[in-house]
Order: C-alpha cells, then structure tokens, then sequence
C-alpha cells in the first residue's frame, strides 16, 4: 500500500509538470502572436452609469463623471501611446465592444483628441488582443482593483504564466502607480516574456 500511494504521488507530480509546461508553451504563443499583431486598448465610457444619472436628473454629478471619465481615459491614451512599443496598438471605446468581439475594426478606433477617427486602420489578418484599463476584475484576487489586464479576442482575460495585469496599487497600498509607470511596467514585462519565449526549448 505505501508503494502504491508514493506511485499516486509520483503520476501526480508529473502530471502537474506536463500541465505546467503547457500552461508555458500556451502562454508563449500568446506573446509571440502579440508581438506579429495588435494590441487594442478597451477606453470605458460608463453609459450605462451616466445614463442614469441623467435620467434621475443627476445634471451635476452627471458632467462630474463624464469630466473624470475624459480625464483618465486622457491620461491613459498619452501614456500608452508614448511608452508602449511592443506592438501596434490601437484604442477605441467600451461601447464599440460588441463590434471588436465579432471582428468588426471599421470606424472604431480614437485618435489623439479621443474621437474617432475613421482614416486610422489596424494590420489586417493578425492576432488581436485586448489591454482593458480602470476598474479591472482580477481573476486571482476575487476582486476589482484599478488598473490593466490583457484579454484575448473574445475579452476573456490571460492566465499565468503570461504577464496579464498590471495593478495600479503597488506593494503598499498607500503608493499608486502613475499611468506612465503602468504603461512602462506592461511594456517592459512584455519584452522580458517574449524575450524568454524565444529562448524556450520544449
């Protein structure tokens, strides 16, 4: 009976590192296809929420809110478009979601005043990935936390050990990451991950 529980152990453990490497090689493929292809940056409008301020009458805290969206989704498009080099990268608003999910890139995407801009086109037939920015779900944390993470095509978040999310918080919860500090963190961890990828031997 011990031999046979320590063959259950042995099976386990190596069934655990088959598992592990394939979390790997999945996760590099991951990067290397982001790196031929585009990252496309999710910039939130909250309709959902400002439609019904107005419809309570809420005119003040209405304008509040869009003044602090147009601010951070500001501050997030300067950032990411000065530092982020890894890929091409494109923005475009939450509420042109439903068309990026199905594949629809035409009179989507924002230029540098955050109005779209019909004349910008992204490279056609490459992978495409989402980078979603602000009060983002952390899978691994069971909660919600300001900052970005990357989707797949159909918005559903990367895995480990993929460098998917960038928290806005740092180690101590008294400091916040600017979102130049953000956008330098993602691109920097990017590069290291690709840079391990190419050098991964199955």
């Amino acid at each position: 009976m011990k031999n046979y529980g320590l063959f259950i152990v042995l099976i386990t453990i190596i069934l655990m590192g088959f598992s592990g490497n394939n979390d790997r090689e999945v996760a590099y493929q991951h990067i290397q296809n982001l790196k031929e292809g585009v990252l496309l940056v999710r910039l939130n409008k909250q309709d959902a929420v400002l439609t019904k301020m107005k419809f309570h009458g809420l005119d003040k805290e209405h304008r509040k809110k869009e003044d602090e969206l147009r601010v951070k989704n500001k501050e997030a498009y300067e950032a990411l478009s000065r530092i982020y080099d890894f890929s091409e990268i494109h923005f475009f608003y939450s509420n042109s979601s439903k068309m990026i999910r199905e594949g629809n890139y035409s009179g989507v995407f924002l230029g540098p005043k955050l109005i779209v801009d019909t004349a910008i086109k992204m490279t056609e037939n490459v992978p495409v990935y989402i980078l979603d920015v602000g009060d983002i779900y952390f899978p691994e944390m069971s909660g919600h936390q300001e900052g970005v993470i990357v989707l797949n095509n159909q918005f559903e978040p990367l895995t480990d050990p993929y460098p998917y999310f960038v928290r806005r918080r740092t180690g101590l919860a008294i400091l916040e990451r600017t979102d130049s500090d953000i956008a330098k963190i993602l691109n920097n961890k990017l590069k290291s991950f690709y840079n391990q990828s190419l050098e991964y031997v199955p």
